[in-house]
């Protein structure tokens, strides 16, 4: 089972139109359980001076396979490169695998050349397990002005700028731990508060929900028992509310 929920700030001056066009951060929010999600959504904030994008998110458990470079491998991130979208978010990309061999230079050539499009790709992975990677497609332009790397590699914020426009905004691939890490939140919301005030795309698999309400009335719960890790939800809801972030769906 899998349940998904996407974020983005509340308008403060907002009365009608659609609500992509009318905030300028957003947050996409996946739990993912049992199945690999993804969502595209398209933003068009005119209005703000934000540049037009897509953007999509996935869980893609494992880039590492032990066919590198195999038509199997090239088929698993074909499969990615099909969502063809501006920025595609990847979580749980381990581009190591555990006989410590990297598919980073197969990947990274793969997603530059192929049939669907020429991706940029930048991650944060070392290891076996774990890690976040964001596709930017070439032809948006986009100039990556700073990259911060979470230690243990469950995030990924980048500070980008779209060619043609005078904008800077964060995008940012998270995997949420599955056991209680306060800290990451932390880093999150340090982060985010260092960038000032920009536009902030987050995506990935927060592994926990966004409400703590009874699992018998929450929106973001299917056929759940109880919520996953309640005190990530409480410290996500923080998140939200500190840099009002909140649901465009």
């Amino acid at each position: 089972m899998a349940v998904q929920r996407a974020f983005c700030p509340r308008s403060k001056n907002s009365t009608s139109g659609s609500v992509l066009t009318q905030y300028s951060m957003l947050l996409i929010l996946f739990i993912c359980s049992l199945t690999s999600l993804n969502q595209n959504f398209t933003m068009d904030h005119n209005s703000l001076n934000f540049p037009p994008l897509s953007v999509s998110a996935l869980n893609c458990n494992t880039l590492n396979l032990s066919s590198i470079g195999s038509f199997n491998h090239r088929l698993k991130l074909y499969g990615i490169l099909k969502l063809r979208t501006d920025i595609i978010i990847l979580s749980d990309v381990r581009i190591k695998s555990k006989t410590n061999v990297s598919a980073a230079s197969s990947i990274c050539n793969t997603f530059r050349t192929n049939p669907y499009g020429s991706y940029d790709f930048l991650y944060n992975s070392t290891d076996s397990v774990r890690g976040v990677g964001i596709l930017l497609k070439k032809s948006c332009g986009f100039t990556v002005l700073s990259e911060l790397r979470e230690p243990k590699e469950n995030a990924l914020l980048l500070r980008i700028r779209k060619k043609g426009t005078d904008t800077d905004f964060l995008i940012g691939g998270v995997y949420c731990p599955n056991k209680n890490d306060p800290a990451f939140f932390t880093w999150i919301n340090n982060q985010l508060l260092a960038q000032g005030d920009i536009p902030i795309i987050l995506g990935g698999d927060w592994n926990t929900c966004v409400s703590s309400e009874n699992v018998h009335s929450n929106i973001d719960l299917l056929n759940m028992a109880s919520i996953p890790n309640k005190p990530h939800s409480e410290l996500l809801q923080k998140i939200c509310n500190d840099h009002d972030l909140c649901d465009p769906f």
